[in-house]
């Protein structure tokens, strides 16, 4: 558990030193911590055991085959391109699972320090948000989901320098890695438009409203897709749709309405009076929210979205803050400090936190050959349906 809290602790830091005093060099030793932090991991983590496996039966250098690549992703439930990407990583570095690890947290923050790389002063501080919120579900776990999501993050930062064929081709192979991206893009496309804040606020209290309904509005939505006959989404969405709702509990509703009621008026407001990358992100957070409250009761569904919006949501937040009083400054910054430790708080002391804790060092089981408990942790949570 001490881990989590010593990195948490380092980039809110350095947060603190970039966001108040100016320190614009602390950003890259941010970045360095929580690289070192994900990229050492050890089987730590939710689903790693399901993409170690598939990496198992790939072919290695000297008996590549496609199809043997095809056969392991249907066999796993994976898209043929994330399949034949990891299956190079095996061909060209060898048998350690790590390597994937390695690719993946080059991937998360590069592309996340890429995207921010041009704020003035709040990169370290959105960087610590996304580390304290996003370490667990997409960090530490859906492997494929976080190459998915940074592919379509350098995809945007791309596309506000100005070089649209380039994020075209990244939005597209970020779709080939996970189907769900199309969610990305959608959300992509819709904050690009231009809204009142009339009309924007008349969308978020719809919404809001409709948050109460959203078990009976979305399932039914949802329903046909959980039949669709396209590679293993059907059977991925039913299982989202009817098997994992279960597990959502008061805790999780809470978090939606408080981020809502808190940051839904701030991205209205500062979304007429911002433009360019900033006003993207205004709207990028107000669509995430009004989306949280529609699927308020599918909690894996607001999770797919939050991954690619996060950022977004909190670039908006930081900068808006440079616009009011030091004192509400100050109390923003802290109160986003706060709500930090206590979810990474409340998150490790669940009983179903059990594939994240303890941390697992790779270069110590590596060395030392020291046998892991890493997998049987994961098959611990998934009987109480983590």
């Amino acid at each position: 558990m001490l881990p989590y809290f010593f990195v948490a602790v380092l980039v809110w830091s350095f947060s603190f030193l970039e966001f108040f005093a100016g320190r614009k060099r602390v950003f890259i030793l941010s970045c360095f911590s929580v690289f070192l932090f994900i990229v050492f991991r050890f089987e730590t983590g939710y689903d790693w055991p399901n993409y170690a496996d598939l990496y198992l039966v790939l072919p290695e250098f000297g008996s590549y085959d496609i199809s043997k690549v095809m056969v392991g992703a249907d066999q796993y439930n994976m898209e043929p391109v994330f399949a034949i990407f990891i299956s190079w990583i095996k061909v060209l570095f060898g048998g350690n699972f790590q390597w994937v690890i390695f690719f993946q947290s080059v991937l998360l923050v590069g592309s996340l320090a890429f995207l921010i790389s041009n704020l003035p002063n709040s990169r370290a501080s959105v960087f610590a948000v996304c580390f304290s919120w996003l370490v667990f579900s997409l960090y530490f776990s859906v492997l494929r989901q976080s190459v998915s999501v940074s592919l379509f993050w350098m995809g945007v930062a791309f596309y506000f320098k100005d070089k649209r064929w380039s994020s075209c081709w990244l939005f597209f192979a970020s779709i080939l890695f996970q189907y769900s991206a199309v969610a990305y893009l959608l959300v992509f496309l819709v904050s690009l438009r231009q809204y009142t804040k009339r009309f924007m606020w008349m969308v978020f209290l719809a919404c809001l409203f409709l948050s109460f309904f959203s078990e009976q509005l979305v399932g039914s939505l949802l329903a046909p897709l959980a039949v669709l006959d396209f590679s293993f989404v059907g059977s991925k969405v039913s299982f989202y749709l009817y098997d994992r709702q279960a597990s959502i509990n008061i805790a999780d509703k809470m978090y939606v309405y408080c981020l809502g009621v808190f940051l839904g008026p701030v991205v209205i407001w500062f979304s007429s009076r911002c433009d360019g990358f900033i006003k993207y992100c205004c709207l990028s957070g107000f669509w995430f929210l009004c989306v949280a409250f529609l699927f308020f009761d599918f909690q894996v569904f607001r999770y797919r979205l939050q991954y690619f919006c996060y950022p977004f949501l909190f670039v908006a937040f930081y900068e808006w803050l440079k616009f009011v009083k030091i004192e509400l400054r100050a109390l923003g910054f802290f109160g986003v400090v706060m709500a930090s430790f206590i979810y990474i708080f409340m998150f490790l002391n669940k009983e179903n936190s059990k594939p994240f804790v303890p941390y697992q060092f790779f270069p110590y089981y590596y060395l030392y050959d020291v046998s892991s408990d890493g997998r049987y942790r994961v098959y611990m949570a998934k009987d109480q349906d983590i």
